[in-house]
């Protein structure tokens, strides 16, 4: 609660210059053989800004980041015979980001760590698969990936750190009758660093600053999944999943040199996630043309927390999401339309000194689409029929979330309002 009512402006300015090249090379070195190369190259300059004002404070927040990621990669094919081939790739890939960030309260500069650094990394791919049709209904596929890197970072922080992850993978799917398929993963996942985790960042309108982060580890996974899908009426499907992970150095929000906090590894995990697909399509119900699709999916998950030491989900998870779609394609093959509704959920993150949950109301937006000829396209689209508000609750601690005493509940609704859509294509040649 405030005192008395205030008045706050906020202001941002956002500039992306970003480029793209690449090319593939493919070739059958036999009847049985094939090679592939890809090249990709991709640069990316961003330049951000941000303020801040009330009639006690001015903020002031600028960043530049230069980003650029070159991929280099051949895969060879090999058909031993009707029932086993095999698979063998090879990767190599550079990665940089160059930041800077600026931080001023007042018209003071706030040192930051890690505000001014360039993060390069080295990494190489090799990978086995082969790929077993051990009878007309079990197909089995079994390989590995081996991935090094060299991450180095200079400027405010000067670090070099080497990993090896070794990636094995197997999926079982056994087909028992023309209709049913069971489907078994069980496979170690490596994630991706965010390069930009190793630099300091702020969010000016609440007032916290994310530090940079050099001593990052990527999160790991051993992940045992099963899905089992029955197919009918054709087109029509269902189809069940449950996917546990066994996770280690969970990525959240760390307090770091006892002044500001940081993305960080906060220790080992675990995470289920189940999910419900259904297709239907709607001319048995006496609906020509249409189809019905639906999706829920259920998470849980389990990590010590840094700061209370308790257990609690990991940050950012959603508990549950559903979407309901409808399209209907009309006679004659010219219009058809649809109706798309996505249910409301909500995100948690945990950090140091508060709790922010973003929750969002349910969405609902339609289509209609005229072919009037084969190259021609004409779609309108009206979103966000229910005027969606995002909803942002933080609720602060004083002296951070360990003491449990509430300091401070803010909540703040951003207004969506329905927009429409036209969207005209044409194709050539």
């Amino acid at each position: 609660m405030f005192p008395a009512p205030g008045r706050e402006v906020t202001g941002e300015t956002l500039h992306n210059w970003a480029g793209e090249f690449g090319g593939r090379f493919d070739r059958a070195l036999s009847a049985r053989s094939d090679l592939q190369l890809v090249l990709l190259q991709t640069l990316n300059r961003e330049i951000y800004g941000s303020t801040f004002a009330d009639p006690r404070l001015f903020v002031d927040y600028k960043s530049r980041t230069d980003t650029g990621e070159t991929i280099l990669r051949s895969e060879l094919r090999h058909r031993r015979s009707d029932t086993l081939s095999f698979e063998a790739g090879l990767e190599g890939a550079y990665n940089v980001l160059d930041g800077d960030t600026r931080y001023f309260e007042n018209s003071v500069a706030i040192p930051l760590p890690a505000a001014q650094v360039k993060v390069e990394e080295l990494r190489g791919e090799l990978s086995g698969k082969a790929i077993w049709r051990a009878t007309p209904k079990l197909n089995v596929e079994a390989g590995a990936r081996l991935e090094v890197s060299r991450i180095s970072q200079s400027g405010d922080t000067d670090l070099v750190k080497r990993f090896f992850y070794p990636k094995p993978r197997v999926l079982a799917t056994w087909s028992p009758t023309a209709t049913d398929q069971l489907r078994v993963r069980i496979e170690r996942e490596v994630g991706q660093l965010n390069f930009g985790d190793f630099v300091s960042s702020a969010g000016v309108e609440t007032g916290t600053v994310d530090a940079g982060n050099p001593d990052l580890a990527p999160e790991r996974k051993w992940v045992l999944e099963t899905a089992w899908e029955k197919r009918f009426w054709g087109g029509g499907a269902l189809v069940l999943l449950w996917r546990h992970a066994q996770i280690q150095d969970v990525v959240d929000v760390i307090p770091i040199n006892k002044v500001f906090e940081a993305p960080g590894n906060i220790g080992d995990g675990t995470s289920d996630f189940y999910q419900v697909n259904l297709t239907l399509p709607t001319d048995r119900l006496g609906v020509s043309g249409g189809q019905l699709k639906m999706r829920a999916s259920w998470a849980q998950s389990d990590v010590t927390d840094p700061v209370t030491l308790g257990k609690r989900r990991i940050s950012g998870q959603t508990p549950f999401t559903c979407d309901v779609r409808f399209t209907r394609d009309m006679p004659g093959g010219k219009w058809s339309w649809g109706v798309i509704t996505f249910c409301p959920n909500e995100q948690r993150y945990y950090r140091v000194g508060e709790v922010r949950t973003f929750t969002y109301e349910q969405w609902v937006e339609g289509f209609f689409e005229w072919r009037p000829r084969k190259d021609l396209t004409i779609r309108t689209e009206l979103a966000n029929w229910t005027s969606r508000h995002k909803i942002r609750d933080r609720v602060i601690y004083a002296g951070g979330r360990g003491t449990g005493v509430v300091s401070q509940v803010e909540h703040r609704e951003l207004p969506f309002e329905p927009y429409l859509f036209i969207k005209v294509r044409k194709s050539f040649g």
